[in-house]
């Protein structure tokens, strides 16, 4: 079977095993004030999900439960999606050109200078050290070493 992640409004998390035949809920316990706007799973059991109040949450027991990594509460801000190649070492994007990085699995974080106020919404890593991320307004940036260093690039 085929697994599936979605998220929303209202601390909505849904988990369906069955190729979305039937989803269940795997709230955070945060409360209804949370949206969640990305979610990424690199194992059936680990995952990330992202969202309002510039928070990344993630879970080892594939979503029974959540714990907070980070959050700026007040900020305003949200973050969109979760990108990288493994569990541990993930960058998390959002408003304001936000990139957050972490390489111990949450422990703590680093803020990266996007270069860009735009919104980041997505991208892709292709290995460790190489990815892309791309925003409102037309942004596209890319790293060779690990978002160290982004630079805006245009499509083909």
């Amino acid at each position: 079977s085929v697994e599936g992640w979605v998220v929303g409004e209202q601390d909505t998390i849904l988990h369906s095993s069955d190729n979305g035949e039937s989803w269940s809920p795997r709230p955070t316990g945060l409360g209804s004030a949370y949206t969640w706007h990305g979610v990424r799973f690199f194992t059936p059991t680990h995952g990330w999900v992202v969202g309002s109040n510039m928070t990344a949450a993630y879970t080892s027991d594939a979503g029974a439960s959540w714990n907070v990594s980070y959050t700026s509460p007040g900020s305003g801000q949200s973050l969109y999606a979760v990108l990288g190649v493994a569990m541990d070492s993930v960058h998390v994007v959002g408003d304001g050109g936000a990139v957050l990085h972490t390489t111990d699995s949450g422990g703590s974080w680093t803020s990266q200078s996007s270069g860009t106020a735009a919104r980041l919404t997505g991208g892709q890593f292709i290995t460790n050290l190489t990815g892309y991320l791309t925003g409102e307004a037309g942004a596209l940036l890319k790293t060779t070493d690990a978002g160290a260093t982004w630079t805006a690039t245009s499509s083909p």
